[in-house]
């Protein structure tokens, strides 16, 4: 029989690995804590058949503001309320935006998310946003060649994936938003081969010197990241190998940056220090989420070198 009395246990081995910001707080983000789900109107009235979606679309319910708002919200796959008001503040004022969503999820063209954590007890975060069943409906009829989530699929990738999304979005919306921006794509397919790993975000970015492509890369905490990128690494080298690029479809053949983006500095020097990012076959350059929200895009880069993560200030990003 064991002896317990003598055994020693250390109970903060035991507690979950988070890596927080410089603030001693975690993004919520990239909260493994994170509950929640869709949190439903009153009244809630979705439409579940395209002739009902096409007679609400039909008879005056949508105005062309409308329209554009939820195409945006289908492109961005999962996007919260914040980066929503930012992309159409040319547009129209942050309460429009605000009433027209509230229209739009009454008929289940839209869904809100709410979200909980144990890290974040007082603040709430801006809402995200996906596509609900009437709205992807309408969305395949109108633009039946673009790919657009659905709906159920949510149930099956989890709120992990929506904080994906949105991390990834604040990196798209900041570019639109600096002009900047020429192309974008989710799951960018590799050497038209799609059963390479897909980069998860692909942006053709102009620069001065000509158009960069960067390859995004968001990890989360809730996940095997390591393994995740090592992964992808290794594929992409050996492609980079033959070919001497790495060819995205749909985009130019520009130079290309691999973007690790993480949730904090503290969380980028760990992966610098396993992955030994400056030895890699192709340029790689961190985004550290709390600095792009605090000192914007143009603030938020570091390159590897042997000794550490070197800052970089991107000029025509700022």
């Amino acid at each position: 029989m064991n002896n317990l009395e003598n055994q020693s246990f250390t109970y903060e081995s035991m507690e979950y690995p988070y890596w927080y910001d410089k603030a001693g707080q975690i993004s919520i983000w990239d909260d493994p804590s994170v509950v929640g789900g869709i949190a439903l109107p009153n009244p809630y009235q979705p439409l579940t058949h395209l002739g009902s979606v096409l007679n609400k679309f039909n008879n005056g319910f949508f105005e062309e503001l409308d329209v554009v708002l939820l195409k945006l919200i289908g492109d961005a796959i999962a996007v919260n309320e914040d980066q929503l008001k930012r992309y159409l503040e040319s547009k129209m004022t942050r309460t429009q935006v605000s009433k027209r969503l509230k229209r739009l999820r009454q008929y289940g063209f839209v869904d809100r998310w709410q979200m909980e954590s144990s890290n974040f007890t007082t603040e709430k975060p801006p809402a995200p946003f996906t596509l609900g069943l009437s709205g992807f409906i309408l969305l395949k009829h109108l633009y039946y060649s673009q790919f657009f989530m659905e709906p159920q699929r949510w149930q099956r990738l989890g709120l992990s994936n929506i904080q994906r999304y949105v991390a990834v979005n604040e990196i798209r919306t900041q570019l639109f938003e600096n002009r900047r921006i020429r192309n974008w794509t989710w799951n960018g397919v590799v050497l038209n081969n799609p059963y390479l790993y897909q980069p998860f975000g692909v942006a053709e970015v102009e620069a001065p010197k000509g158009n960069l492509n960067m390859i995004i890369e968001r990890v989360q905490q809730s996940k095997d990241f390591m393994g995740y990128l090592q992964a992808r690494f290794e594929k992409w080298e050996q492609v980079l190998e033959e070919y001497k690029t790495l060819p995205i479809r749909g985009f130019n053949q520009n130079p290309t940056i691999i973007i690790i983006y993480v949730s904090s500095f503290a969380l980028a020097e760990h992966i610098h220090k396993e992955m030994v990012l400056e030895q890699k076959e192709f340029p790689v350059w961190v985004c550290v989420e709390e600095e792009l929200l605090d000192e914007r895009i143009g603030k938020s880069f570091y390159t590897p070198t042997e000794s550490k993560l070197k800052r970089i200030d991107i000029d025509f990003l700022a």
